[in-house]
């Protein structure tokens, strides 16, 4: 029932929408109309011309690839071999979703609808992106047709101005609910009355980092174009905003003139940004200028390297990695071993990007730091890649309830 999103729904609407009013669940876990749906929906996205530029979209269109899905619920199919209970939908379900990454209500909403819930899913009433309103035309278009029909209350797309009343009436009468909107937001759904069986799933504000290892050297050199690009990458797309974009950058190497190194990477990032970057640079750049000057005030960093509008290192003086601004501000430092980086790691750290690392120099990593730190660890290039496990929740089977038999 997206219809183009119900315009600033007010108390008196909340109950109107038939999804609050409906306890049938026609569609069960898994269910082949939903398999048919998403590989129609990836098709109608990765054809859409105004993608095509557009990484994030482009990378939604593959994710909801039919092979994809097939491949998630492979890796979940145990919940559906045990002979010892079934898998039912968890019920109604509540998205809030952030507005730093715009297409991540989408992967929520996916993979609540694989579980058979049906969906309510508020974005903020100031979104803006036409991008995402390109999609919520291809939602309408497919749900139009005969074979989607149920899919209008399985699928509630809404928005509203912020409202206490709103909240707790839709908190107090689904059965899971997914807040994507940080730790403020957290914050504000946890006072919320609720029911006594309620999932929530809770993505708090995190920090990311890249680790670029240089200790054997020709390898480096000889990856060092995809290094840039998917680094490039991981920077740029969100705009830096996303928690698993990279907030800083470790080079790691014994022997090696690092500074060097970094500087090249800087210069390559630079030009590369130049070329592609399509923000209001004037904007950008003083945006980081600023921040470079208070976090020197503030005795953050110890030197700025500044000179590209579209690229800002700050080399960081205290093992707390802050949150930078973005639009391509990184902070960095220059290591002799892996076994360093650990003083940048702590229970924010969802994502480590790396280029370099052994499978074994990354299981000795988890090994050491405590079960609280780190979520992720994943090549350079693939730190915005979405999967159903995330933040450590396997988001998929959360989203189910099992009923047990004996």
């Amino acid at each position: 029932m997206i219809k183009g999103i119900i315009p600033k729904i007010n108390y008196e609407k909340t109950f109107s929408l038939p999804v609050m009013l409906d306890n049938n669940y026609p569609i069960a876990f898994a269910d082949n109309i939903v398999l048919r749906f998403l590989n129609d929906l990836s098709k109608n996205i990765l054809k859409e011309p105004s993608f095509k530029l557009e990484p994030s979209f482009v990378a939604l269109g593959f994710w909801l690839r039919k092979k994809n899905i097939q491949r998630i619920l492979f890796d979940n199919e145990h919940i559906k071999k045990e002979n010892n209970f079934i898998v039912k939908p968890l019920g109604k379900v509540l998205h809030i979703c952030p507005s730093n990454v715009d297409t991540m209500f989408i992967y929520s909403l996916v993979l609540s609808l694989l579980a058979g819930n049906k969906n309510i899913v508020r974005i903020s009433s100031k979104l803006e992106n036409i991008y995402i309103f390109k999609i919520f035309e291809i939602f309408n278009q497919l749900i139009q047709k005969k074979d989607y029909k149920i899919f209008e209350n399985y699928i509630n797309v809404i928005t509203y101005e912020r409202s206490d009343i709103i909240n707790e009436e839709f908190s107090s009468n689904v059965n899971g609910r997914i807040i994507w909107g940080g730790d403020e937001t957290i914050k504000q759904f946890k006072r919320y009355s609720t029911k006594p069986k309620v999932k929530d799933l809770y993505f708090t504000d995190k920090v990311s980092l890249s680790i670029i290892n240089i200790e054997d050297i020709n390898d480096f050199e000889n990856d060092y174009n995809d290094i840039i690009k998917n680094l490039y990458n991981d920077i740029y797309t969100f705009n830096q905003k996303g928690c698993s974009s990279p907030q800083s950058l470790l080079i790691i190497g014994k022997n090696i003139d690092k500074e060097a190194i970094l500087l090249r990477i800087y210069n390559s990032i630079s030009q590369l940004a130049e070329e592609k970057y399509n923000e209001d640079i004037s904007s950008v750049s003083l945006l980081k200028l600023n921040q470079g000057v208070v976090d020197v005030i503030e005795d953050k960093v110890s030197k700025v390297i500044n000179t590209s509008n579209y690229f800002t290192l700050a080399k960081i003086n205290k093992s707390s990695v802050p949150h930078s601004c973005g639009g391509g501000y990184l902070y960095y430092d220059l290591l002799e071993s892996l076994d360093e980086s650990k003083q940048y790691i702590d229970e924010r750290t969802q994502t480590i990007s790396y280029s370099g690392l052994s499978t074994k120099n990354i299981k000795s990593l988890l090994q050491d730091i405590s079960v609280e730190y780190v979520d992720r660890i994943v090549p350079i290039g693939k730190a915005l890649d979405f999967d159903y496990i995330w933040d450590g929740y396997n988001i998929l089977v959360e989203m189910t309830t099992l009923k047990s038999i004996k």
